[in-house]
């Protein structure tokens, strides 16, 4: 098979049709039922393509509901305090998407009467768009054939060419011209050829690309055999749709070892805010230790949150692993308890709270998992 793959696969307006029709045949047929497709409401497409960012789809259906039942709309989420808005997407990770996705709210009410712009060039200028949300909230809720291209897309359209090529500028714009040439029908290149807006079912296309990719042409097994494409893709008619497209070497992994404090007054427990900048900024968690720092500075986080100094055992209550991307962590928690009259609050993001309010705090996954190490339960993630 040849380096370097020609377009001539999806290079006539004659082949590009057949390839439409039988994948939105497929779509139409065997789509999922999830709640962001049962309309076209922009501000719904919207929270859904931000939610659906290295996420998994059935861990966003719950987060997705609940968000849409207590913010249905554009101007509720820009009203909301974002510390709210953190304390919702708890559980989600990557939480600059849900500050990004507030900023854009409240920016777009502002600029623009609380209505999205409707052209991927437009959306492109909003806090937290790339060019793949972009493209996908235009061309799904507003219609504009542009091509979505993430990462099932990519390994589709590789196959599709049996482009063998390593990841790469070159390969990308292979991919990235092949996916523009079937979302338009190759409007643009054969006058000829042109079908109208509604015969292009852009936003469908995209939502069918990406579902091919995430249900039947997955990375490691293709499903050939249920794919709509089977008698036409290079890769599977060679044999080569598994090893298609190659695979990086993954990045070493890093042990990392932190301390966590769990600072006991009465029935509450302490929390401090993590600072704006840092990774997780917002967040609150446990006082906790940075990377490549040993135990003994965990008193002085500790000691700055209260104002006091608070007696932490050297020896871990409970110690426990968390994995992130290449980094597979640590945490050992210390437990203590301090008086009734030490410090309640300070300017410096501190909070005392009870289990039963820790549903409205903003805490990452490991600052769960933490608590969950002792006897501390994080209350489980229920509709309100």
């Amino acid at each position: 098979m040849t380096a370097d793959p020609s377009l001539d696969l999806v290079g006539t307006w004659v082949r590009v049709l057949s390839l439409r029709t039988r994948l939105l045949a497929w779509y139409d047929r065997e789509k999922r039922d999830l709640p962001w497709r049962r309309d076209r409401d922009p501000y719904r497409v919207l929270v859904s393509e931000f939610m659906l960012q290295q996420t998994r789809v059935d861990v966003v259906v719950p987060y997705f509901e609940r968000w849409m039942a207590r913010w249905p709309a554009l101007r509720d989420l820009a009203a909301a305090p974002l510390d709210d808005v953190l304390a919702a997407w708890s559980g989600l990770g990557y939480y600059r998407r849900a500050r990004s996705l507030h900023a854009l709210a409240v920016r777009v009410v502002a600029e623009f009467g609380g209505e999205l712009p409707r052209t991927a060039k437009e959306l492109l200028e909003l806090p937290g768009i790339g060019p793949y949300t972009a493209a996908a909230v235009a061309s799904i809720a507003f219609g504009e054939p542009v091509a979505v291209v993430d990462g099932n897309v990519e390994r589709v359209i590789a196959r599709l060419l049996a482009d063998q090529r390593p990841a790469g500028a070159a390969r990308r714009a292979t991919i990235d011209e092949a996916a523009r040439r079937l979302v338009t029908a190759m409007t643009g290149d054969d006058p000829a050829a042109v079908l109208p807006p509604e015969g292009l079912r852009a936003g469908d296309w995209n939502q069918a690309m990406m579902e091919l990719g995430a249900v039947v042409c997955l990375p490691g097994e293709p499903q050939c055999l249920l794919c709509p494409w089977a008698r036409t893709c290079v890769g599977h008619r060679a044999g080569l749709a598994a090893e298609i497209p190659k695979r990086r070497a993954k990045k070493a992994a890093v042990d990392v070892e932190l301390h966590a404090a769990l600072v006991r007054r009465g029935d509450e427990f302490l929390l401090v805010r993590r600072p704006d900048g840092s990774l997780l900024s917002g967040l609150w968690e446990l006082p906790t230790t940075a990377e490549g720092e040993e135990f003994a500075a965990l008193a002085g986080r500790v000691e700055a949150a209260l104002g006091c100094v608070a007696a932490l055992p050297s020896v871990p209550t409970r110690s426990f692993r968390h994995t992130i991307t290449h980094r597979r962590i640590t945490v050992h928690v210390h437990e203590t308890v301090v008086a009734d009259d030490a410090v309640r609050e300070s300017s410096g993001g501190v909070a005392w709270i009870r289990e039963s309010d820790l549903r409205d705090f903003g805490v990452s996954s490991m600052t769960r998992k933490a608590l969950a190490a002792t006897t501390i339960r994080p209350p489980k993630e229920t509709p309100r």
